[in-house]
């Protein structure tokens, strides 16, 4: 194990200029080791051309932190979106309906995020997702510190509640830990193509919705 402290690296926002770094990051250190992206195995394409498409939406509202370290490289990532009542959804917006995972994805998404206006009684909050380390620079308390600063940011918009979502068992732990309350969880076994013959594993059993009141 590194001894790296949170000193050495550094916490910005991203900004379009990182778009392309932030796409390889995420799915790389995201995407890859969700449990709906086994399903796939020829539409690794669409699922970048995906990526990119949140992640250039994330960037919109100017409120995702990058980590890096001492040489430049991305290390972490925790990507913000403002979503308010204006919004039609809070699921992945464009046509990706011939894309057969996707169709599985956008029902989940739907299923925990779809209502979260009225359950919360809010107009706006700010949503964490797409929360990830490198697994070289873990149990560091990068994860928190994200989370921390995202807090920060989504005050100051200001915002009344933060939601964060979380399909690792580690990430859901840290996310109660730090005070965070669970709103919706679904598991991940009936979103699954039974035809693939393809099951969830430890640590991702499970989605969860968790709030915070700021």
């Amino acid at each position: 194990m590194s001894n790296h402290s949170q000193n050495e690296f550094e916490f910005r926002l991203l900004t379009e200029d990182d778009l392309e770094v932030a796409v390889a990051f995420v799915h790389k250190n995201y995407t890859l080791k969700e449990p709906l992206r086994q399903m796939i195995t020829k539409d690794v394409e669409q699922c970048i051309g995906i990526d990119k498409k949140r992640v250039v939406e994330k960037l919109r509202d100017n409120a995702s932190i990058g980590v890096f370290n001492e040489s430049g490289k991305m290390i972490a990532s925790g990507f913000c979106g403002l979503n308010t009542r204006a919004q039609k959804s809070l699921c992945c917006h464009g046509d990706h309906s011939s894309v057969q995972w996707f169709r599985y994805i956008s029902t989940l998404v739907e299923t925990l995020e779809g209502s979260l206006m009225d359950e919360l009684n809010t107009d706006k909050f700010l949503m964490l997702s797409m929360l990830a380390v490198d697994p070289d620079y873990q149990r560091r308390g990068i994860a928190k510190e994200l989370v921390k600063r995202s807090e920060d940011i989504a005050r100051k918009l200001p915002c009344e509640y933060m939601v964060v979502n979380a399909s690792s068992f580690y990430t859901q732990k840290c996310f109660e830990n730090m005070g965070y309350v669970k709103l919706k969880s679904v598991d991940y076994e009936g979103y699954f193509d039974p035809a693939l013959n393809v099951v969830p594993k430890p640590p991702h059993l499970s989605c969860v919705v968790y709030y915070k009141k700021l």
